[in-house]
């Protein structure tokens, strides 16, 4: 049988993790000793791992994260009041992305909250989700322009939602007082126009259902408090 002529079929159809597993197993003489369902297995698994490989390759391009931040490298001896379980309880599997909650992290500049929300989204892009890191006033412009061209409607169109992250949440810091004040025609139809959970980070404290977050401190909520 010739290889060649499946090597090339494989790499036709784009079938390239699976294309570099045959190779391999047509140059390792121990390969033959697998059954065939062992060889095929293989194979698949080889294409899965380089399909997910590409795909978090690409997130990863598209969220344009400030810094390259995991949680793994995460210092808690950092003196800045982090809560390390209530950090990784958050983080654990991006659960608070899949229950559309939001994230706020508070504090002054310098802290690392920037380094800790790029963490944040770099493990929920690992976990499947695409994010965008973004500063508060370029987003409320383009959220302003939306507005002014009439694709910010109160019902949530999909430009509006494109124009606001274009995935399934932002990440956007900015610690300069009243930068990232919201402008007041955004306030009602922002809620309805962007979809998703958002990860913020703020400079001071931040108000939120009637309390506000203690300086240093991790505050996560439903979308929309």
């Amino acid at each position: 049988m010739l290889n060649e002529p499946t090597l090339e079929h494989l790499y036709a159809m784009r079938l390239h993790g699976m294309a570099e597993a045959f190779r391999r197993q047509l140059e390792d003489p121990s390969a033959g000793e697998l059954s065939f369902e062992e060889r095929f297995g293989l194979l698949v698994e080889s294409q899965w791992t380089w399909k997910e490989s590409r795909a978090l390759t690409r997130r990863l391009a598209l969220a344009r994260l400030k810094q390259s931040a995991s949680l793994e490298e995460v210092d808690y001896r950092h003196p800045r009041g982090l809560d390390r379980g209530r950090f990784l309880g958050v983080a654990h599997e991006s659960a608070w992305v899949r229950r559309k909650q939001n994230v706020v992290l508070v504090g002054p500049t310098g802290v690392g909250k920037s380094y800790l929300a790029c963490a944040l989204a770099q493990r929920a892009c690992r976990d499947g989700f695409s994010a965008l890191y973004t500063r508060a006033p370029p987003l409320f412009r383009d959220l302003q322009a939306a507005r002014a061209a009439g694709s910010l409607a109160p019902a949530g169109e999909a430009g509006a939602r494109r124009c606001a992250g274009g995935g399934r949440f932002r990440a956007g810091a900015d610690d300069r007082p009243g930068a990232a004040r919201l402008p007041r025609p955004l306030r009602r139809p922002l809620p309805a126009a962007v979809d998703g959970a958002d990860l913020a980070t703020a400079g001071g404290p931040v108000a939120r259902t009637g309390r506000r977050s203690d300086r240093g401190r991790l505050d996560s909520g439903p979308s929309g408090a």
